[in-house]
């Protein structure tokens, strides 16, 4: 290695850390199998966690699409239902059924009138009071299949007479 104490150039200086450089590069120490095999033991680790990471993702992308669909099903028939007027048949107290398309398998809606079920609806201490009447409670159920595996939506709504 050489010093310099007085006078240089600046290309001697980079030329000469350029030959240091080089040097280092051509030396004959070189990696074993060992550090081989460890590295790509590591290597191999990280990319199975990828893969892993991978299929959670699609499984989750696919069960969020289940979901979706069974709550846009779910939204249509409410939207359809409250179009119609409160004396319609689909409004008759007891349990109502239709067919789905793929993978919704049905979706059913159970009418019950809050006029005289016994109970107070509205939260107050009163039974079947004036403000309870022309009211009725709908709970709808979306049935799907999700992976072979049977699943429901529910969503309760109310139905009210316009006066």
């Amino acid at each position: 290695m050489t010093i310099f104490v007085a006078d240089f150039s600046l290309e001697q200086f980079t030329v000469e850390i350029w030959v240091c450089k080089m040097k280092s590069l051509y030396n004959n120490n070189g990696m074993t199998l060992i550090e081989v095999i460890v590295a790509l033991a590591v290597l191999s680790i990280g990319i199975l966690s990828l893969y892993s990471m991978q299929i959670g993702a699609l499984n989750g992308n696919a069960i969020a699409s289940k979901i979706t669909e069974s709550s846009n099903a779910a939204q249509d028939k409410i939207e359809e239902l409250l179009s119609k007027d409160y004396g319609d048949s689909d409004f008759n107290v007891g349990t109502h059924t239709e067919g789905g398309v793929a993978p919704i398998t049905s979706i059913n809606w159970v009418v019950t009138s809050w006029r005289s079920d016994g109970i107070s609806n509205d939260g107050d201490t009163y039974i079947d009071e004036f403000d309870e009447r022309g009211v009725k409670a709908v709970q709808l159920t979306v049935n799907y299949l999700d992976r072979g595996k049977a699943k429901t939506t529910t969503i309760n709504f109310i139905k009210a007479v316009i006066f």
